[in-house]
């Protein structure tokens, strides 16, 4: 979205680099301290969406990444539903929406996503498609669970026990 608003210098960072490798018109690099620190340095806006499944958001951004980050620049905490990434992040309203850490702005507005409700119902709907795809081929739950992994990820609950892992902690 940010490049087709008009932004040139859209960096992508991942711990898992592969899932953002073949992005093309990107900058991407692997998370680590270095270039965490690199981009926190010259960033003046950074959307944030750590996510842990059944866990809550790493704080990656330490007061030392903010305090290098220039006057003014924004931090958008998506993974605010997860507690957010920062130490000083915490939920806030849309009408009252931002953070201040001496001066960048934290925008921690949880379910970012209802804002714009019918491209997100657009978007889960495409996204979720091919694995009810998979499970209308398949013919059962158990037979999609043993034919596609990520199918099996997504399944949290089964004949009325927890079946994803991460929910029993």
């Amino acid at each position: 979205k940010a490049k087709e608003l008009g932004y040139n210098c859209v960096n992508l960072v991942d711990r898992a680099y592969d899932k953002i490798a073949y992005l093309q018109g990107f900058n991407s690099y692997k998370m680590t301290d270095d270039n965490l620190y690199h981009l926190m340095k010259k960033s003046r806006i950074v959307v944030g969406s750590v996510y842990n499944t059944g866990e809550k958001a790493a704080k990656v951004i330490s007061d030392e990444l903010l305090d290098i980050m220039q006057d003014g620049s924004i931090i958008m905490d998506v993974a605010i539903d997860q507690g957010g990434m920062t130490e000083h992040s915490r939920p806030t309203t849309i009408s009252d929406p931002v953070i201040m850490y001496k001066n960048i702005k934290l925008y921690c507005v949880p379910n970012i996503p209802s804002q714009a409700a019918n491209d997100a119902s657009q978007k889960i709907s495409e996204s979720v498609y091919p694995y009810l795809c998979t499970l209308i081929d398949t013919g059962s739950l158990d037979a999609a669970i043993e034919k596609s992994p990520e199918f099996a990820s997504g399944v949290n609950i089964k004949n009325g026990s927890i079946y994803h892992k991460s929910l029993l902690r």
